[in-house]
């Protein structure tokens, strides 16, 4: 047998590479062999070459990969055909390379490809470099135990074979394997979109980018990219993944080794604060609670004014510096592994609170107790405020927009501490704390609440730290004012007595922002006293006495303050008070109004001089028909602009006053016959407030003297007389002429003569009464004496008496008829004559 047998035929396009051998000794006349590829669809290509040639490269391009082309090689003897090897079918299709994964430990290149096209046994593969060539084969892929050096070059290429490796297909592109593994920089998840991300530093060698992989849950999830991938994935926090990372080039065909595994982070941090202080430094810190999913720690990112800070722990992050007002910062954090390689879905982005809150107020309050803190609305991105109040025994919080309530008691011999800050996300995000506030729990003690016309001053105990000052709040009808101070506060104001006022105040700190308990409501008392009398006594001993008209509520008594040379002393009473002490005209007396407690006190009167001066009654007289008791007294000489008041009592009866200016004063009434009345004095001031010392009373005489008689002794005298009446200094008689009273003539005993000429047709009446030094009793009924008439006629024309008339007497009219006959006759009295 001379036929060849075909040891390689290696197609590619353009270089057709055979080798062939002969079975035994060469033949006899051998002159060459003779190539034949020929085609399905009639394609022919032959090629001869010399006796001694055993291989070949033809130049010959195969172009219809549809049709099926077959190799063969013949004996040429002496030029001419002889034996044909066995013919092989070409391998025209290149095999498609899937992957080229290079993997440490142990060192193996891994190579992987499609199925090989029809006819093809599987692929080789051949890695060269390195000083040396290693190849593998397999059906879709082979593994070559190698150590690639990343200082050599390393050339991969790979082809399809038929016949146990006879006949090999056009070889696959060159590629250079990727020996360095990537260095990550970053594995992070993140939601909304769910993305595993994977950075790494840019790759040298041959590397053109990466590979990364996250494997779990049953699937496996791939991204690709230069500097980093993104692997679209949700993670179940139930569930482990691992991701990992290769080299690649060829668009991912060639990887590098695989990084180490990681497990991703699916849990976020709880965040728990995320806090700005600026006492005693300025620090911001951003909190979490415990570390869930395989994080070991915490990474939380600054962002702002230009830069980007990033801050670890385990359970906070602090990030020590100033934050500037007006700049805009955002925070995240996330979890961490691997020192931060590995990380967990980031937090929602807050901004950090960096002025504090303006706080107005902080007041403890009484029934309810209660205490609170309020401040102005904060800016964004603050919504509200978070207040903190530290008791001996526990830490409370509240919250609020503008302010915080804490319904607790305080004790004022325990400790209290309150701090506010500005927040935001329900408190998560906190700015800095305000100074630690001390609340004042002690009220203020009232000591008294004055009205004086224009003027209302309360005043109050000076208050103990953390008091500094009292503030008080004056409240009426359209009326709001305040006003501090340390121990009180007035308030310029003149208050209608008509309307009701309210007084409250409480204790406040020194810079007005914390504020203590408020007093009870107090009523001022706007009404002024309504004095009534300021008398002075000194019988049966010296007092002075003050009355007033009973007050109305909110007044409960009033107060009189008598200033003497000897100091200063009060009395207090419903509607009046009394000294015992004698007093001066260089004295003075005040009055007002009182409450209850006499701690409110209503305007003051004006000063009041007593009157010490005492007058003396220079006569009592009593006269009947009018009843009516007349009384004259001295008029004072040491009381500026005096007034009086004269007094009658009745004996049995109710007092009568005259009050004037003059000093007289009449009493119509009739009094009790044999009966002890008295008249009394006293000198006052104009309006009849201020009075002094009753004068000594004069007990006015009832007694009249009886049985009074006239008498006529001779044309020149008249006796009278009349029944004696004891107990008295003598008595006083009159002799009246017609209408004219007589001149009252003193009478030592009832008999006296009186010498007066008696005249025609004039009525003559004697009285006579009682008297004391300084007391007259009434009149006696007059006691008419003898009278004279003096009569005139009148007649008529025919000579006849018409008319009679007697001074004294009365007229005596008469009407005649013709004849002369009395027809009618009247008599008319004279008033008061002995005719009636």
């Amino acid at each position: 047998m001379t036929a060849p047998v075909i040891l390689l035929a290696a197609y590619d396009p353009g270089a057709f590479h055979a080798q062939w051998q002969l079975p035994g000794a060469a033949p006899a006349g051998l002159s060459g062999f003779r190539l034949d590829i020929t085609g399905s669809g009639g394609f022919a290509a032959r090629e001869e070459v010399g006796a001694s040639s055993r291989s070949d490269m033809w130049d010959v391009t195969l172009t219809d990969l549809s049709q099926t082309y077959v190799f063969t090689v013949t004996v040429l003897i002496n030029g001419a055909p002889g034996d044909t090897s066995l013919p092989v079918t070409l391998l025209t299709a290149a095999l498609s390379l899937t992957g080229i994964v290079y993997d440490l430990d142990p060192d193996t290149l891994t190579l992987s490809w499609a199925p090989p096209k029809s006819g093809a046994e599987g692929g080789m593969a051949t890695v060269t470099g390195g000083g040396g060539t290693h190849n593998g084969q397999g059906k879709n892929g082979t593994r070559i135990a190698v150590t690639l050096d990343p200082s050599d070059t390393y050339q991969i290429t790979a082809r399809a074979y038929a016949d146990a490796g006879v006949v090999l297909g056009p070889t696959s592109p060159v590629y250079a394997p990727v020996i360095l593994p990537l260095t990550l920089t970053a594995i992070t998840y993140d939601l909304q979109p769910d993305i595993v991300t994977v950075s790494w530093v840019p790759p040298t060698g041959t590397a053109t980018g990466g590979l990364a992989t996250v494997a779990g849950d049953g699937a496996t999830r791939n991204g690709t990219g230069t500097v980093g991938a993104k692997v679209r994935v949700t993670l179940d926090t139930t569930k482990t993944y691992q991701v990992t990372a290769r080299g690649a080039a060829y668009d991912g065909l060639v990887m590098g080794p695989a990084s180490d595994a990681y497990a991703p982070i699916a849990d976020p941090l709880s965040l728990t604060e995320i806090t700005y202080d600026t006492d005693p430094a300025d620090v911001l810190t951003v909190g979490w609670g415990s570390l869930r999913g395989g994080a070991d720690a915490g990474l939380a990112t600054l962002v702002g004014g230009g830069a980007v800070h990033s801050q670890s722990g385990v359970s906070n992050a602090v990030f020590p510096g100033t934050l500037n007002s007006g700049t805009a910062y955002q925070i995240t954090a996330r979890p961490t592994s691997h020192d931060g390689l590995v990380q967990g879905p980031a937090s929602p982005v807050y901004a950090p609170i960096i002025d504090p809150l303006d706080v107005t107020v902080i007041s403890y309050d009484l029934s309810p107790d209660m205490l609170s803190a309020e401040w102005n609305p904060p800016p964004a991105p603050a919504t509200g405020g978070n207040a903190t109040l530290v008791t001996p025994t526990a830490v409370l919080n509240d919250s609020g927009t503008v302010s915080a309530v804490f319904s607790t008691t305080l004790d004022a011999a325990k400790a209290y501490s309150l701090t506010l800050r500005p927040s935001a996300h329900g408190g998560l995000v906190l700015g800095p704390a305000s100074p630690a506030f001390t609340p004042i729990v002690e009220p203020l003690p009232l000591i008294s609440l004055v009205y004086d016309v224009g003027q209302l001053t309360v005043q109050w105990t000076p208050p103990a730290a953390p008091a500094a000052s009292g503030q008080a709040t004056l409240t009426g009808p359209s009326i709001l004012r305040y006003g501090e101070g340390k121990a009180g506060a007035p308030f310029a104001i003149t208050l209608d007595p008509s309307l009701s006022y309210s007084v409250t105040f409480r204790p406040v700190s020194a810079d007005g922002i914390v504020h203590g308990p408020v007093s009870e409501v107090f009523h001022p008392i706007a009404q002024p006293i309504a004095l009534k009398s300021i008398v002075y006594d000194v019988t049966p001993s010296e007092t002075l006495g003050v009355a007033w008209e009973a007050p109305a509520a909110p007044a409960a008594a009033g107060l009189a303050v008598l200033h003497t040379s000897s100091g200063v002393k009060s009395q207090t009473g419903t509607s009046a008070v009394s000294f015992a002490t004698a007093v001066t005209t260089a004295d003075t007396i005040t009055a007002r109004l009182i409450d209850s407690t006499g701690r409110i006190e209503g305007p003051a009167s004006a000063d009041h001089t007593p009157i010490v001066e005492t007058t003396t009654i220079s006569l009592v007289s009593y006269d009947l028909d009018p009843d009516l008791v007349t009384a004259d007294w001295a008029p004072a000489s040491a009381t500026p602009n005096p007034a009086y008041r004269a007094e009658l009592t009745p004996a049995g009866g109710t007092s009568q006053y005259a009050t004037g200016s003059a000093t007289t004063a009449q009493f119509p009434g009739t009094l009790p016959v044999g009966e002890d009345s008295s008249v009394r004095v006293r000198i006052t001031d104009a309006a009849d407030l201020v009075r002094g010392p009753q004068s000594a009373a004069v007990i006015p005489i009832t007694e009249q003297p009886g049985g009074a008689r006239l008498d006529y002794l001779t044309s020149d005298q008249f006796r009278g007389t009349w029944s004696a009446v004891t107990g008295y200094d003598g008595y006083l008689y009159r002799f009246d002429t017609g209408d004219t009273p007589g001149t009252p003539t003193a009478s030592a005993g009832p008999n006296v003569t009186i010498d007066q000429a008696i005249a025609a047709g004039t009525a003559y009446a004697f009285r006579v009464r009682v008297k004391t030094a300084n007391a007259q009793g009434p009149w006696s009924t007059p006691a008419p004496g003898p009278y004279l008439m003096s009569a005139q006629t009148e007649h008529d024309g025919l000579g006849r008496l018409t008319r009679f008339s007697a001074t004294g007497f009365g007229d005596f009219v008469y009407s005649r008829d013709a004849f002369g006959n009395i027809l009618s006759a009247s008599f008319a009295p004279a008033s008061g004559g002995r005719g009636e």
